[in-house]
C-alpha cells in the first residue's frame, strides 16, 4: 500500500514537470543596460536610421525584421547580433534567447544602402504578449560605436 502511494505521487510529479517542459516564461528578470535609445544617429558623414518592418504586430509573430538604413556618406559596420527588449512599468527588460550565439563577422553596409536583419523568433525564450517592445542594435561608424533601438507594439 505504501509503495503504491509513493508510485502515484512520483507519477503525478513526473506529469506535472513534463507539462512545464517546453513552455516559455511570461516574466522577465534581466533589466536592460540601456534606458531610452534613439532610432537615428547622425554625426559628420555618418547617418543611420533603424526601424522594425512593422510598427504593430499581432500574435503569433512569424517574422520580425530590423531595417537598417545608411543615409550617410560613409560605410557602416555591424555584427548580425540583434536583441529584443520589452517595456515594463519600471523600465526595459532583455528577452533572453534559448541557446544562440551570434557570429562575430562584420557586415559592411555601403553609404546609401539598406539591410534587413532577421530576429530569430524561434530562439526567443519568452512568451510574447501585448505591450511595447524594441529591437536593440549596436553599430560602428568608423571608430565610434552607437546603440540604437527600433520600437514596435504587439496588440
Amino acid at each position: 500500500m505504501r509503495h503504491r502511494k509513493l508510485l502515484v505521487l512520483l507519477t503525478m510529479l513526473i506529469i506535472t514537470l513534463s507539462a512545464c517542459i517546453g513552455q516559455k516564461p511570461t516574466t522577465l528578470e534581466q533589466k536592460s543596460a540601456y534606458d531610452d535609445l534613439p532610432s537615428k544617429f547622425q554625426k559628420q558623414d555618418a547617418a543611420i536610421q533603424i526601424s522594425s518592418d512593422q510598427k504593430t504586430y499581432s500574435i503569433p509573430i512569424k517574422q520580425l525584421h530590423l531595417i537598417i538604413e545608411n543615409t550617410g556618406s560613409t560605410e557602416l559596420v555591424f555584427s548580425p547580433a540583434v536583441y529584443v527588449e520589452k517595456l515594463e512599468s519600471d523600465g526595459w527588460y532583455q528577452i533572453p534567447y534559448k541557446d544562440i550565439a551570434f557570429t562575430e563577422i562584420g557586415i559592411v553596409l555601403a553609404a546609401g544602402g539598406t539591410h534587413a536583419d532577421e530576429v530569430p523568433m524561434d530562439q526567443l525564450h519568452y512568451q510574447l504578449q501585448e505591450g511595447t517592445y524594441r529591437i536593440v542594435k549596436e553599430l560602428n561608424t568608423g571608430s565610434e560605436q552607437t546603440v540604437l533601438a527600433a520600437e514596435f507594439e504587439i496588440e
